[in-house]
């Protein structure tokens, strides 16, 4: 099973609304419970202002355990993260933000990879990707946390997100 998230994209906002609510308690006390399990007192998440972002970050906030979401920015305003993020902070008194703009980071790789002649675009975009993970890892590192992934269960076939790493992988409820 691909799980709920696999289906949000694909629903009407009625019917999405109905499967969030009717698995809200239960995804908010699995990551709860992993998180106790493992002894973590913190839950990482890239917020990016998509929908998929938004739902997890609201999911970790419920828990009451500390969220931090972060915007890691590379060439983007992000507006719609930095609502969200905003949003989180006046509902719940667990979150802590963090706001970063990684574009001179970014453009530091892309120098050093453009001087070995590694200059595909499409390795570039994916690049972006790996730079704002790697970050994510190292705040939840510093925070005795989890990163708590957005991703769906198929990019675990691709090697999409490094294996074996803290990051909790959602199940079929």
């Amino acid at each position: 099973m691909w799980g709920i998230f696999y289906y949000v994209k694909r629903l009407t906002d009625g019917v999405l609304l109905c499967i969030i609510v009717c698995m809200e308690d239960k995804i908010v006390n699995w990551i709860k419970e992993y998180a106790e399990q493992h002894d973590k007192d913190s839950l990482i998440v890239g917020v990016s202002g998509g929908i998929d972002s938004a739902v997890v970050s609201t999911l970790c906030a419920k828990t009451g355990i500390k969220t931090i979401p972060c915007i890691l920015s590379i060439n983007s305003p992000d507006w719609l993260a930095f609502d969200h993020v905003r949003w989180l902070d006046d509902e719940w008194s667990n979150i802590d933000w963090r706001v970063d703009n990684v574009e001179n980071l970014f453009r530091a790789f892309e120098s050093t990879a453009n001087g070995l002649e590694a200059d595909s675009e499409l390795g570039f975009a994916n690049s972006r990707s790996r730079l704002r993970m790697a970050l994510l890892y190292q705040i939840a590192q510093s925070n005795n946390g989890l990163v708590v992934g957005t991703g769906y269960n198929r990019f675990g076939n691709f090697r999409f997100w490094c294996r074996n790493a803290d990051r909790l992988q959602y199940k079929y409820c």
